[in-house]
């Protein structure tokens, strides 16, 4: 199983990514997330760092799949359903996983101004906002990869993020 998990990572420069996440049974995760809880804790010892990019909702934090977990950073849109959730996750988080940081980033937004205006509702730390931005949307229809992606706003906020919180 080792061997499969490594070679279904996809590893670019100093990056390697899993995807996992299909369930066996109509709406049954609890294999799945036992396996991953293992197969995290395994890489965590490989990288010096392992970003887990959890679907909307707080299965994997209910289930404590993400036991290691130091900065929890939450993304959202500005919507209200968006900004709760959220809020549930980083509670829920709270309670079950222990971690140093959390923020927020919002995703999808118009303008400075949105940002600022939705930041000011969470009571969570706004760390910054992308911008709906034209190669973005063009390479979620297509399906392409956003590690293809050529420089633009939305890159140079992720590097930020990694600068500032993450590597703080």
């Amino acid at each position: 199983l080792d061997y499969e998990v490594m070679e279904s990572l996809e590893e670019r420069d100093n990056l390697a990514f899993l995807a996992i996440g299909r369930p066996e049974t109509d709406g049954c995760y609890c294999r799945v997330n036992d396996l991953l809880k293992d197969i995290i804790r395994d890489i965590s010892h490989n990288f010096d760092m392992v970003v887990i990019d959890a679907e909307a909702g707080i299965e994997q934090v209910n289930r404590r799949v993400m036991e290691m977990v130091t900065h929890l950073l939450l993304v959202s849109d500005v919507s209200v359903k968006g900004r709760n959730v959220a809020g549930t996750i980083l509670d829920v988080a709270g309670k079950l996983v222990p971690f140093e940081k959390s923020g927020v980033l919002l995703n999808r937004v118009r303008d400075g101004e949105e940002a600022a205006e939705t930041g000011s509702f969470i009571d969570i730390p706004f760390l910054d906002w992308i911008g709906e931005e034209e190669p973005i949307r063009q390479y979620d229809r297509e399906g392409k990869s956003i590690l293809d992606m050529p420089s633009c706003n939305a890159v140079a906020v992720i590097d930020r993020i990694v600068d500032t919180f993450i590597s703080s």
